[in-house]
């Protein structure tokens, strides 16, 4: 052995050593574990306005507490855009949880675990939630009219938040302010348009030389709010969402000399 050892060839040993070091480049990767994602809901039917706790648990066997959790409509192909409900990270216990006040109607969820370098992805089956109302959602009505004298044609339009089940309806009327709101005519509205739009814009006062917003669950109660960084003011202000997309007063809150930029996330 020893004669056989001392007569290998540099070159030799050179090309084994390499051969070694590609063999070690195309090993496969280790394979990311299999995961389940179960997804539970508060409750399966509630009245409006109510919040409802969405929790995902994760496993590989054990709780998976690395990586994030989509919550979407299960009735999207996809888990994105305007599909999203919400995303949290998971926790140690291997769960994650949002909350949120969901419109009036039948809804279906899932929750979606994302890939990690050690788990795979994977979905939970889809839960069912109904809501049922009566919605007090706020509208705006915006009012036109065309023609000429003895020939107007007036259209009152009437704009809510919410889905198609919870859609404006009833009738419009059209008064005449200048002969004591008398009732001019009265139509019935038709027939809603379910758009993926904005109200119109609705002024909160603030403070001064806002510079920043930042949008969160800053209480909990699963409703968005607002943080505003009030530079001018060294304060931050938070507006405590209604969840009926409108706001409270603004809470300012001392921020040392010159509050600019503000960030939101949720501590697991």
């Amino acid at each position: 052995m020893h004669a056989v050892c001392s007569s290998t060839s540099p070159k030799l040993r050179v090309w084994i050593f390499l051969a070694a070091m590609m063999a070690a480049l195309v090993a496969p990767p280790a394979q990311a574990a299999a995961t389940t994602t179960t997804l539970a809901l508060s409750s399966s039917s509630v009245i409006s306005g109510t919040v409802v706790t969405f929790t995902a648990a994760v496993s590989n066997g054990s709780p998976v507490t690395l990586g994030t959790v989509t919550f979407c409509n299960a009735a999207a192909t996809y888990c994105d855009n305007s599909a999203v409900m919400g995303t949290a990270q998971l926790t140690s216990a291997g769960t994650a949880v949002i909350k949120l006040v969901p419109g009036v109607g039948s809804h279906s969820y899932k929750a979606v675990f994302s890939a990690t370098t050690a788990n795979a992805a994977s979905a939970s089956s889809a839960q069912a939630l109904t809501v049922t109302g009566p919605a007090q959602y706020p509208t705006t009505t915006t009012f036109s009219s065309s023609g000429s004298s003895g020939n107007y044609t007036f259209t009152g339009a009437v704009f809510g938040l919410g889905n198609l089940n919870a859609a404006p309806a009833g009738t419009v009327s059209f008064l005449d302010t200048s002969h004591g709101n008398s009732v001019v005519a009265s139509a019935t509205l038709g027939a809603g348009t379910l758009a993926q739009t904005f109200a119109p814009q609705v002024a909160y006062a603030a403070g001064t030389n806002v510079y920043w917003v930042a949008v969160g669950d800053f209480n909990g109660d699963g409703i968005l709010d607002l943080a505003v960084a009030n530079s001018n003011d060294n304060t931050v202000g938070v507006l405590v969402g209604n969840g009926d997309g409108t706001f409270q007063t603004e809470v300012p809150y001392s921020a040392g000399n010159g509050a600019y930029t503000l960030g939101a996330a949720r501590i697991p």
